[in-house]
């Protein structure tokens, strides 16, 4: 699926880990800028967001009005993020997202020419509805595909 220059696909399983929170060094490696947290309020159609911030380096003018243009687009009338309804109707289409293994999360991945993000996406009410994590795309690509598993890393 494409929508306005951004490339939509259910994330492979092998990205999964990297929809949750790392540590300090791989987040690092694999050019981990910040994450989103939304929910969509009580009657689902609110769209409440918090920036949390990792690399203030990757942070730049650029990346804040791509992000800002991304989660707008989606949220407009029928896209994924413009309701709960339609959010649960695209995480069941199972061509659409991958669903985890918790049974309650589903991912996809949007890719941009610099950026990738892994969104985490979660359709019942009373949960956060987005975990948007947000990577510079060389960092993220060099670090998640040419390692089997990037957690096997020794801390020094």
């Amino acid at each position: 699926m494409s929508s306005e220059g951004y490339e939509i696909v259910p994330m492979k399983p092998e990205e999964v880990l990297y929809s949750y929170r790392n540590s300090q060094q791989i987040s690092s490696q694999t050019g981990l800028i910040g994450y989103v947290r939304a929910d969509m309020g009580t009657n689902g159609d609110q769209f409440w967001v918090t920036w949390n911030g990792f690399r203030k380096d990757l942070n730049t003018p650029e990346f804040s009005d791509e992000l800002s243009n991304l989660l707008h687009s989606l949220r407009q009338d029928g896209k994924y993020l413009s309701d709960r309804n339609t959010l649960t109707r695209f995480c069941l289409d199972s061509k659409n997202a991958l669903p985890y293994e918790t049974g309650r999360d589903f991912g996809v991945r949007v890719s941009t020419r610099d950026h990738a993000y892994l969104m985490r996406l979660n359709p019942h009410k009373g949960d956060y509805n987005l975990y948007c994590y947000c990577y510079r795309m060389l960092e993220y690509f060099s670090e998640t595909y040419d390692r089997r598993d990037i957690r096997q890393i020794k801390t020094l």
